[in-house]
């Protein structure tokens, strides 16, 4: 496997005000919108980070002997392990466990506040998210399952969010199964929120071609309601749909954001990292179109703005997400009507002639 960088430029609008955070939050899987990843607290630095020690410990598994020893790894099964960056918002930290609960922790003792418990599946293993709430809704974590559900819970209480859904939980898979009842469908990454929106890719089938749609949506937090959702693979009409040989692109699965998403607050665009279309193991399909891998979208409609490709018809190749959003006035050009989009990829090699 190997990783690298996609760069494009884009267009940068006059932007409105984002929400104040507390300084000592990390509200969201990446810090903030664009992906930063950066924390402006320097309590713990790089002069005294070999001299701490542990303050506390959470044991995720409440029921049953815990293991002593972590056991066999392998993808798609063996040990239960976590991936979850936590999120603090308000001096509350949020996050899922392997076994299928999300929690919320006093980030200065580690003393629990309270558990939800799913009665099926799991939560998205990477994180949860936290929606500021509303007159309408209370303040709301919000996050995918292993079943293919979307779910929302009242960040103060740990109960399911009145008025979403059906008890607190919405079904996202089978509309986009695309009548095969048992393609795979799962969500393994954060929602990423928008507004009143809440943003959801999914984890789908590597083979074969034909199965549930990878396309990203998003949901009213107030009701569950679907608002939008775009065709990953463009259908009949759409543009883009000509690259794809024949009715090619009917039931094509893949093409999936599988991974993290990043949104210009100021520009009001969400940026999707997708896969590759399936079957991912073999590119040399003839009618397997070769997508732009990473594109923006206006964040409240549909509409495709591709922003860069990643070649590699004969490769499995994703921009895993994250991306980085770069303004002008970082990159010291005041004034400039230009910004940046970093944006990790992953490569894999597979059998097939290359």
């Amino acid at each position: 496997m190997r990783f690298g960088v996609l760069a494009a430029v884009l267009g940068v609008l006059t932007l409105p005000v984002p929400p104040a955070r507390c300084q000592s939050d990390w509200p969201m899987y990446g810090h903030d919108e664009s992906s930063t990843r950066y924390s402006p607290l320097s309590q713990i630095n790089t002069q005294n980070v070999l001299t701490l020690t542990r303050a506390w410990t959470y044991h995720m598994k409440k029921e049953g002997p815990r293991p002593m020893s972590a056991g066999a790894v392998g993808r798609g099964g063996g040990r239960r392990t976590s991936q979850a960056t936590p999120i603090v918002v308000n001096g509350k930290l949020y996050m899922p466990t392997p076994y299928s609960t999300v929690i919320a922790l006093d980030p200065e003792t580690g003393q629990e506040l309270w558990s939800f418990k799913l009665d099926h599946g799991r939560p998205a293993g990477r994180g949860v998210a936290y929606w500021h709430g509303d007159a309408k809704t209370p303040a709301s974590i919000l996050f995918g399952t292993s079943d293919g559900r979307l779910m929302s819970i009242n960040a103060q209480t740990g109960k399911p969010t009145a008025g979403f859904g059906v008890n607190g939980a919405v079904d996202i898979k089978t509309d986009v199964q695309n009548g095969f009842p048992n393609a795979q469908f799962d969500v393994t990454s954060p929602v990423s929120i928008y507004k009143d929106l809440a943003i959801l890719g999914g984890q789908i089938q590597e083979s074969p071609g034909t199965g549930a749609s990878g396309d990203p949506r998003a949901w009213d937090v107030h009701t569950g309601k679907l608002v939008w959702r775009f065709h990953s693979v463009p259908h009949a009409g759409e543009t883009g749909n000509d690259t794809w040989e024949g009715m090619s692109w009917k039931n094509r699965s893949g093409t999936n954001v599988w991974g993290l998403m990043s949104v210009d607050l100021e520009q009001g665009l969400v940026f999707f990292p997708f896969g590759s279309p399936a079957y991912d193991f073999y590119g040399a399909d003839p009618q397997r179109s070769i997508p732009g891998l990473d594109h923006a979208f206006p964040a409240t409609t549909p509409e495709r703005l591709p922003v860069g490709v990643v070649p590699g018809p004969l490769r499995e190749t994703d921009v895993t997400g994250g991306e980085r959003l770069i303004h002008p006035l970082e990159i010291g050009r005041p004034g400039a009507s230009a910004g940046i989009v970093w944006a990790p990829w992953r490569e894999r090699r597979h059998r097939g002639p290359d």
